[in-house]
């Protein structure tokens, strides 16, 4: 039984760009057999979910090693699925450590591969360029740079633009400089992982206490994700922060400046519009292997990998001290010229990207094979 197409979409941001693509094919192809793993969105479009994507979910080495067995039977399903249903082609998003483990398979049957967001070679774990050349038959990358990285090094690559801009609307309206300097609005971001909140937490509570002796009317606002306890973080934070269940974006929004941990929310930031600062600090293994292997044209912020210059101020580990996150807030409230440049860049970044249909792009490559 051969069927189209299998799709691995193995996280929840994945799940909803595969959604996307998925959406699309149906609409120039309604009979397609669709098979994979997925979420409640993949699900919804009508693929046939031999693996759940919470079945594979992973967070932490503890868990990785306490669900092993569970971990070993759901992989063995997909491989034992693919070798018997041999998909003409394959979608693969993100999670090369699932992925490119499922592509030697999929290979193996004659599948054409092609692979959605792709892993950050180009930063770290380059040797993973080799295995690529091998196991994929196209690269559809979210950021321009990677096209020509890519062919390079003899890989078929596309840039079909971001798959956020389908989702982020640009910010309408900036507040005038006087209400900004008299009440500002400052979202914080410490990032989604418990380890990220033991090391930015504090730090931003300290930034907070000195922020409101400057600017007392000065609001803040803290989204915290799924992965986070969300009574612990709202126990754990100074008064007049409001914590919220939930995504970024819609703070980001509200908020006139903000203070962000290293991840996917500075990029989210550049493309509302939301002038920000990127700190980070890890521990010190880790910080040695983010200075010599992670790092990409010396930057950490994909706003500023993007724009090849520090359109936002980073600080990395020693630097990311209290006086440096409160220094740079205070200059985004109070220099009104400043702000403005940092937000002419962040449009500039934006542009970069492309426009809305990443995701009918993706689709049409496959409909072209198919």
């Amino acid at each position: 039984m051969k069927s189209d197409l299998f799709i691995a979409a193995g996280e929840a941001s994945a799940d909803i760009h595969g959604a996307r693509v998925l959406e699309h094919l149906k609409q120039g192809r309604s009979d397609l057999s669709i098979f994979g793993i997925g979420g409640e969105a993949v699900g919804r479009q009508g693929a046939e979910l031999v693996v759940s994507a919470s079945e594979l979910s992973l967070f932490g080495i503890t868990n990785l090693i306490g669900r092993a067995p569970e971990i070993w039977k759901s992989y063995r399903k997909l491989v034992s699925e693919i070798e018997r249903r041999s998909p003409r082609c394959a979608l693969l998003i993100d999670m090369p450590d699932l992925n490119l483990k499922l592509a030697r398979h999929l290979k193996a049957r004659g599948t054409r591969v092609f692979y959605y967001i792709s892993p950050q070679v180009w930063a770290w774990r380059g040797y993973r360029v080799k295995k690529i050349q091998r196991l994929v038959d196209k690269m559809m990358v979210v950021f321009p740079f990677e096209q020509d990285f890519y062919r390079a090094r003899g890989v078929e690559a596309e840039f079909v633009g971001h798959p956020l801009i389908e989702s982020i609307a640009a910010r309408k309206a900036y507040r005038s400089q006087g209400e900004i300097s008299a009440a500002p609005r400052i979202a914080l971001l410490p990032g989604s992982r418990p380890s990220e909140l033991r090391h930015h937490l504090g730090k931003l509570n300290e930034t907070v206490s000195i922020l409101r002796r400057h600017f007392p009317k000065a609001e803040f606002r803290l989204p915290i994700p799924p992965t986070l306890p969300t009574q612990e973080v709202k126990d754990r934070l100074v008064q007049p922060v409001l914590a919220q269940a939930g995504g970024a974006l819609e703070i980001l929004a509200w908020a006139d400046i903000a203070l962000i941990a290293s991840g996917t929310a500075t990029l989210e930031a550049a493309l509302v519009g939301t002038p920000s600062t990127l700190f980070y600090e890890v521990s010190s293994l880790n910080a040695w292997v983010y200075k010599n292997f992670v790092r990409y044209q010396g930057y950490m912020g994909m706003p500023n990998v993007l724009l090849k210059e520090e359109a936002i101020r980073e600080w990395f580990q020693d630097e990311a001290t209290v006086d440096n996150l409160v220094g740079e807030a205070r200059r985004l409230i109070e220099d009104e010229k400043y702000r403005a440049r940092v937000t002419q860049r962040l449009t500039h970044c934006r542009r970069l990207l492309g426009g809305a249909g990443a995701s009918q792009k993706v689709a049409e490559n496959i409909l072209a094979h198919l």
